[in-house]
């Protein structure tokens, strides 16, 4: 999927997905059935440091580093409906988060060494180009700087279809090398 194709999904999905969804205010999350950062430790002490989460969607990540300590937050996305929904969140839970649209794999805006902290959680396999997300990142973080990013095992999504279905029937190749597409 294109990063056009990509952004006009989103759109379209997003308030659907906001109401179906439920994404901690409270904890980091890393996923559905996954431990979030209050059991996980991954992060550390988040007080005072600068951070940007890469596809915040509705920035529900990026409003727990700002209550947990940040100092400095923005969330990117490609979707302008899911930025809608995360300023008003953010409104909402009171904090200051700043949300930018925008591409992870063009990071131009930011400068380098500008970050201590850059997240990503099951954004990453929704663009096309990975190594400009990763050169990008690398770019812009401070010397000392961590990239924590997580996306979803490929199992997940035969684990998904299996329950839904209530069969194990379908098994797709473990190495499949075509992109899912959804509608």
């Amino acid at each position: 999927m294109s990063n056009e194709e990509n952004r006009i999904s989103w759109n379209r999905f997003s308030e659907y997905y906001q109401s179906i969804k439920y994404i901690s205010l409270n904890d980091i999350h890393y996923g559905p059935y996954a431990p979030g950062e209050k059991e996980l430790k991954v992060l550390g002490d988040l007080k005072g440091l600068k951070c940007l989460e890469l596809g915040c969607g509705g920035g529900q990540i990026s409003i727990v580093l700002s209550k947990w300590g940040a100092e400095d937050v923005i969330g990117l996305d490609i979707s302008e409906k899911q930025l809608e929904y995360a300023q008003a969140l953010a409104k909402k839970e009171n904090v200051d988060v700043t949300f930018i649209r925008g591409n992870m794999e063009d990071l131009s805006k930011f400068n380098d060494s500008s970050f201590d902290l850059v997240i990503s959680v099951h954004a990453m396999s929704y663009v096309e180009d990975i190594n400009k997300v990763i050169s990008e990142t690398s770019r812009i973080l401070k010397a000392n700087g961590n990239f924590v990013f997580c996306v979803l095992h490929p199992i997940q999504i035969v684990l998904w279809e299996a329950l839904e279905e209530k069969s194990f029937d379908k098994i797709y190749p473990y190495f499949k090398t075509t992109r899912y597409k959804w509608d």
